[in-house]
This record gives structure tokens, C-alpha cells and sequence, in this order.
């Protein structure tokens, strides 16, 4: 037998298939969510010229877009309860972590803006709850991979039709933002949508020429953004499943692809051992990567002030005069995150925060990988990997609404209900 494309859970169903007009308001929910963590109807109603918001206040426009949303996620759980009840349970790092994040407004630096940012976060966890809850696997993801198609295509557009708006005349002279603040956020949401896009390539027959242009668009818009992060992290997920598909022909093929892997990887680590300087040059980065080590050792610092509460969700950077004050002062410019997602989180919610955050991280990469030994495709697993790559750069897992963050909790809880489905197969079998 072949390997199934997505780790199924049609094998079930928590609760019956909607169909007509619910299966068609189902399908929006997901398409308008996706639209807004890719950051499409926000650029659509204010732009993507907005200045730093050191004060969290954001824009009330692009905030007032978010509330349709929450509503339908309401009613969507609501007509799924027992499954998201079932889920609580296997999927406890997630709650978890959601409740230290509540209990953060208590002893928070700026209150009002972690309260904010609570309930950001929180519907973005449920998000990606639900999806992990839809029962019509693949339909989620065509759902999901069209979102990202047409905001690639949007994106695209921008740099082609508006290039004054699309392509950096400032920081990184020609280098493709499209609709996003700056280069790195477009590769690094392109990398995220070139990986699904590639899964529906890989699962969806019926689609496959539409998925494929799709990925190609993907691929472009990471190398028009010259984010070589984003390359990367697009690049190595796509060879780690090609070196997937030739071990699988047989066993002899697949011994030499475990011996050429391991073979990779002791010679990329001793690259890196001997040639640290050249290693990170790969990746356009140089020792202090651009200037983040001065940032992560700052901000440890006033993490250690703080270690078991953290400053509050969301509020370490809001007051120029508050923690974030020593950071900017020895850094020496107006830094407006800690470039990393884990001390992010440390700033957030202290040590706890960071553990929780770990626990969920580990617990998902070791379910993923078992999961691949035990038949399923490791799109999963490389998704996971090319999120846990980002996290050590920038601050985009578990801090503000966006797709690496949905991805993460969708992941989680995918493979958090899989054991219960195949309990579930065996007295029916």
C-alpha cells in the first residue's frame, strides 16, 4: 500500500459532514481567516506603510476585520463541542500555554494591550483548533492552499502593477515586499504557502496543474524577496521529501538515502564547526546575525529580571520607557521585537512560557516523525521544521496573529486526535 498523502482523519467522523449552504459558509471561514493572517484584507483597508506601533494600539480598522471572524470560529466550534472537548486532553500544551498567557494581564507592564493581544492569540489557537477539527481533511487544505494561492497572486500583482508599493526603494533596494511591510515577512509567508502548496500538489490529483503554478508563483515571490532564510527554509523541506520519495522505492534505496542523509549532516555540521562564518554567509547573515545576538543576549538579561512571569503577552516592546528601554539603549536603535520567537516568549511569559512553548514544539516533532515511520507523508513533520527554523530568527510563532502560529496549533492537533482515530478504526475493522 502506499502511503496515505495527509495523515487522515476521515477515517471518523467527531460530528456529521456539513453539506450545501453550511459546507459553503465552512469553506469562507477558512478562506476569509487565511486572508487575514496573510495579512490581505488588512492591506486592502490601511495599507502596508504603517510605522512601528510602539504603543500596541494598532490600527482599529484592521482590528475591526478580525471580529466577523471570531463570530463564525464561535459558531464553527460551537457545531463541533464534542470534539473540541475531546481534544482538550491530547492537545493540553496548547491550553496550557493559553492559560499563562491569560493569567499574564494580571501582573502585565501594559495591560490593556496584553488583554488585546490575549484574545488575538487565543482565536488564533481556536483557528487552528478547528481546522485540525474539520472532518473532510483534504477539503481544509484546498480551502486553505486557495487562500494562499490568492494571496501569492495578490502579492505578485502588487510588485508587477504597483512596484512603488511592492519593491523596496529603502532598506533593500529591490528586493519584493508585496503587500507586506517588508521583504523578509513576504519570503517568509511564501515559504509557508510554497509547502502547502506543494502538499496539495503532491495529494490533490484533481488540482495538481493549479497547485503546481501555484508553488511556482510561491517560489518566485521568495526569490524576488531575497530572503535567503525563506529560501532556505522552502529549499530543504523540498529536498528532505524528494530523498522521501527515492527511499521508498525500495529497501536497498532507502538505506542509501539514510546513508546520504547522515553523511549531509555530519559534513553541514563540520562546515559549521570549522567555518562558522561561511556557513552563516550561506544565509546572508554574518556572526551576530545582522545584529541579533546584541538583541538576544539584552533581552535574556531582562528576562532573568523577570524569570517567572515575564513582562506580559504582548507588552515588553509598547512603552519606550519601559522594560524595552535598556534593549533599544544598548542596541543602539529602535528594536521592535526580539528576533527570536523563543526569547520572545521568555519576555512574554518567563521561563514557564518558554517551557510550555518547548514542550509543545518537541511533542509535535515527535509525533510527526512517528507518524512518517508508521505510513503517513511527512509533510507534517517538514512543516514543523521549517517553523521551528523561522522561530530562531524572528518573532512569528506564538506572539501575533499569523499563519506560522495557526500552522503550529493546526499541527498539534492533527496529530494530538490521531491516535484516537485509529482506536476508533479498530472495533469497526
Amino acid at each position: 500500500m502506499t502511503a496515505s498523502p495527509l495523515p487522515s482523519l476521515t477515517e471518523t467522523d467527531p460530528v456529521p459532514l456539513l453539506r450545501g449552504t453550511l459546507q459553503a459558509a465552512d469553506r469562507a471561514l477558512i478562506f476569509a481567516g487565511m486572508l487575514l493572517l496573510l495579512e490581505v484584507a488588512k492591506f486592502l483597508t490601511v495599507g502596508n506603510t504603517e510605522a512601528v506601533d510602539l504603543t500596541g494600539a494598532g490600527n482599529p480598522v484592521a482590528r475591526a476585520l478580525w471580529y466577523p471572524l471570531y463570530f463564525g470560529l464561535i459558531l464553527a466550534l460551537g457545531a463541533r463541542i464534542s470534539a473540541l472537548l475531546r481534544v482538550l486532553v491530547p492537545a493540553w500544551p496548547i491550553f496550557a500555554l493559553l492559560g499563562v498567557t491569560a493569567a499574564s494581564q494580571i501582573w502585565s507592564v501594559a495591560p490593556e494591550v496584553t488583554s488585546r493581544r490575549v484574545v488575538a492569540v487565543t482565536f488564533t489557537a481556536l483557528f487552528g483548533i478547528y481546522l485540525a477539527l474539520r472532518e473532510d481533511r483534504l477539503d481544509t487544505l484546498r480551502t486553505a492552499g486557495a487562500a494562499m494561492l490568492a494571496a501569492a497572486l495578490f502579492n505578485l500583482g502588487t510588485v508587477m502593477v504597483r512596484p512603488g508599493v511592492g519593491i523596496d526603494h529603502v532598506d533593500h533596494i529591490g528586493a519584493w515586499k508585496g503587500i507586506m511591510v517588508e521583504k523578509n515577512a513576504l519570503g517568509g509567508e511564501m515559504a509557508r504557502a510554497g509547502l502547502v502548496l506543494a502538499w496539495l500538489a503532491h495529494a490533490d490529483r484533481r488540482w495538481r496543474t493549479l497547485w503546481m503554478a501555484g508553488f511556482a508563483v510561491a517560489v518566485l515571490l521568495v526569490l524576488g524577496s531575497t530572503s535567503r532564510t525563506a529560501l532556505l527554509a522552502l529549499a530543504l523541506p523540498m529536498a528532505a521529501f524528494a530523498l522521501y520519495l527515492l527511499g521508498r522505492r525500495s529497501p536497498v534505496a532507502a538505506l542509501g538515502v539514510f546513508y546520504l542523509a547522515v553523511t549531509a549532516a555530519g559534513a553541514a555540521a563540520l562546515y559549521v564547526w570549522l567555518a562558522p562564518e561561511q556557513a552563516v554567509g550561506l544565509i546572508g547573515k554574518d556572526l551576530t546575525f545582522t545584529g541579533r545576538t546584541g538583541i538576544w543576549d539584552a533581552c535574556m538579561t531582562k528576562i532573568l529580571e523577570v524569570p517567572w512571569t515575564g513582562y506580559g503577552f504582548g507588552a515588553f516592546w509598547v512603552e519606550p520607557y519601559g522594560p524595552s528601554y535598556d534593549v533599544r539603549v544598548q542596541v543602539e536603535w529602535i528594536v521592535p521585537s526580539a528576533h527570536n520567537s523563543w526569547i520572545e516568549t521568555g519576555l512574554a511569559l518567563g521561563f514557564p512560557g518558554m517551557v510550555l512553548l518547548g514542550v509543545l514544539v518537541v511533542l509535535a516533532l515527535a509525533r510527526s516523525g512517528l507518524a512518517v515511520l508508521g505510513g503517513a507523508t511527512p509533510w507534517i513533520f517538514l512543516g514543523l521544521m521549517q517553523l521551528t527554523l523561522f522561530s530562531m530568527s524572528e518573532s512569528l510563532i506564538f506572539w501575533h496573529p499569523n499563519t506560522f502560529s495557526c500552522t503550529l496549533f493546526a499541527f498539534y492537533a492533527t496529530l494530538a486526535l490521531m491516535p484516537a482515530a485509529r482506536r476508533q478504526k479498530k472495533p469497526g475493522a
